[in-house]
């Protein structure tokens, strides 16, 4: 039982969070109450939780050495000798065979999304990682495939400007672990991760001021330019002429630029931001935000 605990604890469930991405599509689109849209996108999301469970069992398996010297890591099933790292490798597999298997079944398009995601990562996870630039790069484009992957179920349309809203968010985030690593770990980031070696700190201050911008530029254009602008299709030809034209939207800028400017403070000046869900769970303010920018959001899209 204990073997079994640990691995559940080594699959990261805090971080399935992230898998959340898959609906992006439908909300924005006005169709996430629709049922047949939505249940095959929720397996979708389950799916995603085994592949990147099994991402999570090899990242560990292979840095379980490095995990000791990192203060928040060291305690993990694997880096401590609570999980056997063969137990690890062998679940990696299974999952994977699992949940590629599942994605099959759903749809062919998710299925190929599946396997570039698996393929992606894994590689990521043994090579890509030590390759600066490309390993933040990587890590964003698996947020982006996991977004893609919920349009292909549902079958639902995405808008390029939600993509490259996605993409700028992605990569945010992942070089924003990167700079949090070197907040957090000083001197010893190099033996922790190789590139943090490499990367000069103020190469990733360009970098993440410069995915600041983008990020909150591409959301500002997609609000603007969306093309239901908050108003489900199938209702469109039943509401006046200014209604579908409206930008409600664009109310929540505010609390996205708050939300990142709260994010890029965690990032220089604290310690809960190595992963986006410490980030969510454990401040507060940042919690907060998200939170109020999805209720926004759903107000806008599914009630006015």
């Amino acid at each position: 039982m204990k073997t079994l605990y640990y691995l559940l604890l080594s699959m990261r469930p805090l971080q399935w969070v992230k898998n959340l991405s898959i609906f992006v599509a439908i909300f924005f689109s006005g169709h996430l109450l629709i049922d047949y849209q939505f249940f095959p996108v929720l397996k979708g999301f389950l799916i995603f939780c085994i592949l990147t469970s099994a991402i999570y069992l090899l990242n560990d398996f292979k840095d379980r050495e490095k995990d000791k010297l990192h203060p928040g890591k060291k305690s993990r099933p694997i880096a401590s000798g609570k999980l056997k790292p063969q137990v690890a490798l062998v679940a990696y597999f299974i999952l994977g065979i699992i949940g590629l298997i599942a994605s099959y079944f759903l749809s062919e398009y998710f299925f190929s999304t599946a396997v570039i995601y698996f393929v992606l990562l894994s590689s990521y996870s043994l090579f890509f990682r030590n390759v600066i630039i490309l390993d933040g790069m990587f890590v964003a484009f698996g947020f982006v495939l996991r977004v893609w992957a919920g349009a292909f179920i549902a079958a639902e349309p995405i808008s390029s400007w939600l993509i490259i809203c996605t993409v700028a968010t992605a990569l945010l985030i992942s070089f924003g672990r990167r700079r949090c690593e070197l907040t957090i770990l000083k001197k010893k980031a190099a033996e922790y991760r190789e590139t943090l070696s490499i990367y000069p700190e103020k190469l990733l201050d360009v970098i993440i001021t410069t995915v600041t911008a983008f990020t909150l530029m591409s959301y500002a254009l997609f609000t603007f330019f969306n093309p239901v602008n908050g108003i489900s299709q199938a209702f469109t030809s039943l509401l006046p002429e200014y209604w579908i034209d409206s930008k409600w939207l664009m109310a929540t800028i505010p609390v996205v630029i708050y939300g990142v400017l709260r994010y890029l403070y965690l990032i220089y000046e604290k310690d809960t931001a190595a992963t986006p869900e410490q980030a969510i769970f454990r401040d507060l303010p940042l919690a907060t935000s998200i939170a109020l920018w999805i209720g926004m959001s759903f107000v806008f899209i599914y009630v006015l």
